[in-house]
């Protein structure tokens, strides 16, 4: 491969990324089903001005946002919004239709976690959550909850009933917290792609962020029909040191590992 820093080159191809944690040096992730990978610098000048034209100009400080957009992503991405960590326990509610078998009762079992005490409801099929339509003192059907199963003699045999409760589980689950008590730990940003020169061939280029911290702001939307969901991931970048802001490198000879 013959090129140099004057060689015309082109790119078409977005950029795998490596997500470093920066106060641990540990990688969070190598991620490489990206849509677009974007980079934004900018620095806006200042004038001295002389007879109302500018006459000398001096450089703000550079800022800069590096952008993630994708359709394929991984559950750990949304971490980086939170501290990283994802936690191995939920509460959530659930909702499913049992058919009794036996008057006066229903069966609810459930395994990989624990009904909620309290929370359980019970509806005919088709009248969930209306409780006025049911009964005018708003009380819907009147049951009583133990020993896995619901007891309530407006249970009758071969009626659907739509049941509702909050379980709580320690197993089976990836849960991510956002809130104002779990924050985004800096990171490393390390892009690599590769470009075309007019020659055909191919040049290694790497992107350097020694510092950045995530942009708080995820826009989620599901729909059923359309294209599928995209997420767009932001993130500020922050000067480490006078040296270090952004380093774009291009590589004219790889490096050998173990070589003989």
């Amino acid at each position: 491969m013959s090129t140099n820093i004057m060689t015309n080159k082109a790119n078409r191809e977005v950029c795998n990324v490596l997500i470093v944690d920066y106060a641990t040096n540990k990688p969070y992730m190598y991620y490489e089903a990206a849509n677009t990978t974007g980079l934004n610098i900018s620095s806006d000048n200042v004038f001295a001005r002389a007879h109302g034209t500018n006459k000398i100009a001096f450089q703000d400080p550079l800022t800069g946002e590096l952008s993630i957009t994708a359709q394929v992503v991984p559950h750990k991405l949304y971490a980086l919004y939170s501290d990283g960590v994802i936690d191995t326990k939920a509460d959530y509610y659930v909702r499913q239709k049992i058919t009794c078998t036996t008057a006066g009762e229903l069966p609810l079992a459930i395994t990989g976690g624990t009904i909620i005490t309290g929370t359980v409801v019970c509806y005919p099929e088709g009248r969930f959550g209306d409780d006025f339509a049911l009964d005018p003192a708003g009380k819907g059907i009147q049951i009583t909850y133990a020993s896995n199963k619901i007891e309530s003699a407006e249970l009758t045999i071969n009626s659907v009933y739509e049941v509702g409760f909050m379980v709580s589980r320690n197993t089976g689950v990836e849960t991510i917290v956002l809130n104002n008590k779990r924050l985004p730990k800096d990171v490393k940003i390390y892009m690599d792609t590769f470009d075309k020169d007019e020659n055909g061939n191919f040049i290694p280029y790497r992107i350097c962020i020694e510092k950045a911290s995530i942009k708080r702001n995820l826009d989620l939307s599901f729909s059923s029909d359309g294209d599928p969901q995209e997420v767009t991931i932001a993130f500020d970048i922050v000067e480490k040191d006078r040296d270090n802001f952004v380093k774009l490198i291009e590589i004219t000879q790889e490096i050998e590992v173990n070589p003989l």
